[in-house]
Order: structure tokens, then C-alpha cells, then sequence
């Protein structure tokens, strides 16, 4: 997925913004409209940008100060992929023994996070999810559907 620092999604929407919580709107907003294009109902579109929002935040606060945050986004078959990496100065991944790691694995399928040294200095930090559209009611593996 990530590549010398950057994302490697094919077919992904990829973002490149400073690392700063005042510009995590923009991935927020695009990670609902994502999910809406893959038919989540509205309360799981707000999860997904809950997710988003802790991880890129969890990602942000650990940047060097004038970096950049890249986000990738890849929505397909009933899924939203979310991948943010950054550079810092410490090698220190998300910790997960945080209520914010708790809220991420609560309202994902899958979360993970890892540093890498950079070759330019310091460390690049990296940190995924994925969220599957849930089931409703009547489709094969939701409550009430056929199995």
C-alpha cells in the first residue's frame, strides 16, 4: 500500500494536506461520501468518519512540524480502506493502550499502525483500517437474513 513514503492504492483517492487537525474536515468529508457511495446506512457512514477522524488525528499530533499527511482512500465492494502516513520525529506507532485505539477497533474490521525509519531522518509512521458496509436486514449474513 505505501511505498517510500507514499500510498500505492490502485484506484484510490489520494490526499495531500499539511499536518494539521484544523485540515482533518477534509478527510472526514471524504470518507462519508465514500461510504455513502458504497450504500452504507448513516449511522455506519458516522463511524467511518469517527475512525478516520481518531486515526488521522492519532497520526497528525506525531508529525514534524510543516509535513505534509498523506491519506488514501479506496471504497469498493461494500468497503472503505483508509491508509495515513506522515513523518516524525519519534517511532512511536498509535499506542494501543488508548481509549482512541479502543474507539478504532470498535468501529473497524481491521486497524494497525507501525513506524519505519526514513531514509531523509526521523521516522515515517503509518496506520490503516478498513470498515466493511454492514448487513441489513434481509441480505445474506445480517440478523434476520439468509446464511
Amino acid at each position: 500500500m505505501f511505498q517510500h513514503g507514499f500510498v500505492q492504492m490502485p484506484g484510490g483517492v489520494a490526499v495531500r494536506l499539511p499536518a494539521d487537525l484544523a485540515q482533518l474536515f477534509v478527510l472526514r468529508s471524504l470518507a462519508a461520501t465514500l461510504a455513502i457511495r458504497q450504500d452504507f446506512d448513516l449511522d455506519a457512514v458516522e463511524d467511518v468518519k469517527l475512525a478516520v477522524d481518531e486515526m488521522c488525528s492519532a497520526v497528525t499530533i506525531r508529525a514534524k512540524a510543516g509535513e505534509l499527511l498523506i491519506c488514501e482512500f479506496l471504497a469498493r465492494d461494500g468497503r472503505v480502506d483508509v491508509a495515513v502516513t506522515t513523518l516524525s520525529d519519534v517511532d512511536e506507532p498509535i499506542s494501543q493502550d488508548t481509549f482512541g485505539w479502543l474507539v478504532l477497533t470498535t468501529l473497524t474490521d481491521s486497524v494497525s499502525s507501525w513506524t519505519t525509519p526514513d531514509p531523509s531522518g526521523g521516522f515515517r509512521i503509518f496506520a490503516m483500517l478498513s470498515v466493511k458496509r454492514p448487513g441489513r436486514h434481509g441480505e445474506i449474513g445480517s440478523p434476520g437474513g439468509t446464511v
